[in-house]
């Protein structure tokens, strides 16, 4: 069962598997932070293989509580339990403990251990199946229901048709007959189901009162199985260990049948644990539906009295969250949790595995003695997570810089040469010269920085739920182009489907299925008595809807399970694909990923996806060889005659424009000689039905040239349902930046891109749009920007003014003030100045300024600042320079401000902002100060690509018209960080080559290091949470002790992001700083 982002938003209750859970919360803590209340049900499976992620989940939410300063209350529910103190520490549930012991069960239970023992294992075997008999037919005539567990699925069958053929044999059949008249209606559902939904073991056997459970059948069997057996239908039910966790179903007895189950990661069998035998026992005599009731283990005699011992003295459960380390440290370096091996170090300490690692250690490698010297096993926890990180560094699932001094072993090795060669001499001296070099190298070499960094292979693995060995195989396997056989390798070789081991009495079937070419259309050459071999048949035969041909009970399990977890690993594999920019193995993939999951072949016809066509007019479709976008040529009529089935032909016709497809269509318009704009026009080719496409489409759009199969540009473009119908006016709009192909003597020079567009759902909606250079017409190159030449550093002397020199708070030029100078001060040339922020440009301006004052008096200065912020400060500043010191006018017009005419008649120096200057050179007849402008600064001219960019074109061109009618000249200072095309805007505001000056950003006059870090997220507000993190961490590492500015692009994300880095401090153990 699958919910929306907005259904889940909207539920108040949510029940869920621990797995689910993980997923959900590895993406983003947003509805974490919601949640006020997490139970945990059957909390004492944290010995099992999925206990690690319980682990996991608890230790994530106890973070995310400590971060965000809100409460998550955490209710843990489990069995009785040995060490329940420490499973208590690890909730955090100081004072809400409450522990019951099977003193105060409700119903009574008692236990019997009966020992088999014979020197032949079949004889053994059939001892303990009669055993069993014995004890099932005491609890049915007795008017009670059997549960016995066995541990395979197979078993289930074969113990519910051991236990008939005793019946048959004791004659006592008839007690376990359904009663017809009181399940009539019971008995009619089955008999009329079963033909279509179940399969015929099962039937047969719920015929005679026998039910089979395990959590290889389908939902619906299992449902009804569970509903059969909680009214009394079912009287003897053979189940696996599953149907123990949870389910309340009235079993008076409980049967455990074997203590033997197989290990398939140890490849052998291991005996049953003790928690599972407590909570197979625990379901039996359940308060709501019995008194008493009774629970039998069956096993070898050399056993009994272990499983005795366990059951009175029980043994503490234990961690296995060191087998995934790996895999939930990559999911917390992903979700940004865990950025550094310190906090990584923090981070184990919110697990069961560290509160077990104090109170056992041997059982986890730390001997007495280093839990003496180490109390919180500080190394040891460092020594896990190192080597974690490393193997996922080795997988490519994230950056880990692990820096350590190589020098350390060769020093102390020369040392210690030195101290066996002159034992006799100085022997104190070089003793200690040794002691004191091994403490400074041990020393430093744990105080270097060593920090996590995801990468896209990680954040793939971590949000699909991918094991990092399979992570490995691929990265050793993949490669730029593939076969579909060697994709459906790839994805059958993933470590999630290395469990499904291939049993004796299977060989034979899936020899079968693997010769028979409808089910197996693709040979891979690999063994099928192998879990790869056998998954890529089994793969097959689900998408080719051949499930009805396996007859095999178990290969019936293992389908469903490829059913489940193939779509997943296959869409992982093509998001890697995806971001390793190899265009054809991403098509191919996200073309098996919709093979997989619509059960449809690519080389089949696309309608066959849908659930109204039939496979035999399908295969007439076929017959044809019509394309899906062909049937668009022909009308119903036409197509019902080419498909020999006149009637079907609106259906083909209605069922073709149901499929999502879309013809797009791309305009080119450089940039730069390196940067190309692309105008993608979408139009869309099908029908919105809502019950099929819901409220949105999504479709992958990527670029790629087929020559060196590159991926350019990718992006997941969603079409909503309100998108669709303006699209009828005009095509959907995709501007996207791609680089222009440049020729090198490592790869040709592409002719064309190739645009495609793929529903990310649906098969056979493939758009495909060539896009050629052959007439692109690309800008010149830009001229190099200008040098900054090596001069003398020029004094505030060179003003020749004492009044002007005074002004200045220093007595030497920035260089590039030196060597701007002449022009601004010495001509009346317009000039364009292009420098990095903070190298002096105001300066220029006043010296600009200053000239004006000096030769033309009587003339205005006009400064505009495209910002009210920027004009008030530079108001501020010339007010107390020139209009304090120099007695001269100053004045500010804004919308804030408007002084009258008379002030503006009389003002020296105006500053305004583009809009209220515009608005007062529009009527620059009647407005004789208007006329009387020498010099007009235009403050940050960059920002003319902007909103306010035709503005100022407006007053530069609007400029030039009264310098011509009125034949007086208006001197231009335009001010500018570094440009690229600055000679195009120089020639614009009629800058000579003599006034034109672009500086690189390198030539600041403060050296700023620049460092840039990219995160993932089509979404602002999870991007913007993403970052804030890194954010600290990069204030701690540049400036811990000096102001910081964070800029942010909106006003509320002002206001979470200094929360954040509150709470970040509040969390750090060095918060002083």
């Amino acid at each position: 069962m699958q919910l929306t982002k907005t259904e889940i938003s909207e539920t108040h209750l949510i029940v869920t598997t621990p797995e689910k859970w993980d997923v959900i919360t590895r993406k983003s803590d947003e509805l974490v932070s919601v949640v006020k209340l997490l139970i945990l049900d059957e909390v004492h499976l944290l010995h099992d293989d999925r206990g690690s992620v319980l682990e996991a989940l608890v230790a994530r939410t106890i973070r995310l509580v400590e971060v965000n300063q809100s409460m998550i209350r955490i209710v843990g529910l489990s069995a009785t339990l040995p060490n329940y103190q420490d499973v208590a520490t690890f909730l955090r549930a100081e004072t809400g403990v409450l522990y019951f012991d099977r003193r105060y069960r409700p119903v009574p239970l008692s236990m019997g251990f009966i020992g088999a023992f014979d020197s032949n294992a079949i004889r053994q075997r059939n001892i303990i199946d009669l055993v069993c008999f014995e004890k099932a037919k005491n609890s049915v005539k007795e008017g009670h229901q059997c549960m016995v567990f066995v541990h395979s699925r197979k078993e289930t069958i074969k113990t519910c048709e051991m236990l008939d053929l005793q019946f048959q044999k004791d004659k006592s059949s008839e007690i376990l007959l359904p009663d017809i008249e009181k399940f009539h209606s019971e008995w009619e559902k089955i008999t009329k189901r079963a033909h279509y939904e179940i399969n015929n073991d099962l039937r047969n056997l719920l015929r005679k009162g026998f039910g089979a459970h395990h959590a290889g059948m389908p939902r619906h069997e299992r449902t009804l199985v569970e509903r059969l057996f909680e009214i009394g239908f079912i009287r003897i039910l053979c189940c696996t260990a599953t149907l123990a966790w949870g389910v309340n179903l009235p079993a008076h007895t409980v049967i455990i049948k074997g203590t033997q189950i197989y290990d398939t990661k140890k490849g052998g069998f291991v005996d049953v644990g003790i928690l599972d035998v407590m909570q197979i026992f625990g379901r039996a005599g359940r308060p709501q539906y019995d008194t008493s009731g009774e629970a039998f283990i069956i096993t070898d005699h050399d056993k009994v009295r272990q499983y005795q011992t366990l059951l009175t003295h029980q043994l503490p459960i234990e961690s296995n969250f060191i087998n995934e380390l790996p895999n939930h440290l990559n999911a917390e370096i992903v979700l940004g949790s865990v950025t550094n091996l310190n906090e990584a170090i923090m981070w184990l300490t919110y697990t069961y595995l560290y509160v077990r690692m104090l109170k056992n250690p041997l059982a986890y490698g730390v001997s007495f003695e280093e839990l003496s010297e180490d109390p919180h096993l500080y190394l040891h926890r460092k020594k896990l997570l190192e080597d974690a990180a490393l193997t996922l560094a080795k997988h490519k699932m994230a950056r880990f810089e692990y820096v350590r001094l190589c020098l350390k072993y060769s020093i102390l090795n020369f040392f210690k040469n030195i101290l066996y060669i002159h034992i006799y001499i100085y022997t104190y001296m070089y003793i200690f010269m040794y002691m004191y070099v091994c403490t400074c190298i041990y020393n430093c070499t744990y105080s270097a920085a060593e920090n996590f960094f995801p990468t896209d292979i990680g954040r793939i693995a971590s949000h699909y739920y991918i094991d990092f060995e399979t992570v490995g195989t691929w990265n050793e396997t993949l490669k730029p182009r593939m076969s579909i056989e060697e994709i459906l390798k790839a994805v059958c070789s993933a470590t999630e489907f290395k469990q499904l081991k291939v049993r004796e009495d299977e060989e034979s079937e899936l020899a079968k299925l693997y010769n028979t070419s409808h089910c197996c259309p693709y040979k891979v050459l690999e063994d099928h008595r192998e879990p790869v071999g056998k998954s890529i048949i089994l793969l097959q035969v689900h998408i080719g809807r051949q499930a009805h041909l396996v007859r095999h009970q178990t290969l019936r399990n293992d389908l469903l399970y490829i059913d489940q977890n193939a779509p997943r690993v296959a869409r992982a594999l093509f998001e890697i694909a995806l971001r390793m920019g190899w265009g054809a193995l991403a098509f191919d993939a996200l073309q098996m990923c919709q093979v997989i999951e619509h059960k449809v072949w690519h080389h089949l016809t696309p309608l066959r996806q849908f659930v109204q066509m039939k496979p035999v007019l399908a295969s007439k479709i076929e017959s044809t060889r019509l394309k899906i976008e062909d049937f668009d040529e022909y009308n119903a009529n036409d197509l019902g005659q080419l498909i020999r089935e006149s009637k079907a032909g609106q259906v083909v016709k209605r069922l073709a424009s149901t499929i999502p497809r879309v013809d797009i269509e791309a305009v080119a318009k450089p940039i730069t000689r390196t940067l190309l704009a692309v105008d993608i026009n979408v139009t869309p080719l099908f029908r919105w039905i809502r019950n099929q496409h819901g409220t949105t489409q999504s479709f992958w759009l990527w670029v790629d040239d087929a020559f060196n199969d590159t991926i350019y540009h990718y992006e997941l473009y969603s079409m909503s349902q309100k998108d669709y119908q303006e699209s009828d006016k005009e095509p959907l709009k995709v501007a996207i930046v791609l680089p222009v192909p440049e020729q090198s003597r490592t790869t040709m020079k592409p002719s064309q891109y190739q645009i495609h567009m793929v529903s990310d759902f649906w098969l056979g909606s493939h758009a495909l749009y060539s896009m050629s250079f052959q007439h692109l017409i690309l800008p010149d190159m830009y001229p190099p920007e200008t040098e900054l030449l090596d001069l003398n550093p020029l004094p505030s002397k060179a003003l020749q003014n004492e009044q002007f020199e005074k002004l200045f708070g220093f007595k030497y030029f920035n260089p590039i003030q030196t060597q701007v100078f002449f022009v601004a001060y010495r001509t009346d040339n317009n000039i364009l100045l292009g420098a990095p922020t903070g190298s002096g440009k105001t300066v220029i301006a006043e010296l600009c300024l200053m000239r004006q004052l000096q030769t033309l008096p009587e003339k205005k200065t006009i400064y505009i600042a495209p910002l009210k912020a920027l004009a008030r400060e530079r108001y501020k500043a010339w007010k107390d320079k020139f209009g304090d010191q120099m007695n001269l006018k100053v004045i500010m017009l804004t919308g804030d401000m408007t002084p009258d005419r008379k002030a503006i008649d009389e003002a020296n120096i105006i500053i305004t902002t583009p809009e209220k200057w515009d608005g007062v050179s529009r009527y620059w007849r009647e407005r004789s100060y208007v006329r009387k402008v020498g010099l007009i600064v235009l403050d940050e001219i960059h920002l003319l690509g902007l909103d306010r960019g035709p503005i100022l074109e407006v007053i530069v061109s609007r400029l030039k018209f009264v310098q011509q009618r009125s034949n007086s000249k208006v001197r231009l200072l335009g001010l500018s960080t570094a440009l690229a095309n600055a000679e195009d805007l120089g020639d614009w505001l009629e800058v000579g080559r003599l006034g034109l000056f672009n500086f690189p950003a390198s030539q600041r006059p403060v050296p700023c290091t620049v460092h840039i870090n990219g995160y993932p997220g089509k979404h602002y507000c999870p991007r913007m949470q993403t970052m804030n993190k890194p954010t600290y961490h990069a204030i701690k590492s540049y400036s811990p002790q000096k102001p910081v500015l964070v800029f942010v692009s909106s006003r509320r994300q002002t206001r979470l992001t200094a929360i954040d880095l509150i709470s970040f401090v509040c969390r750090d153990q060095k918060s002083s700083q």
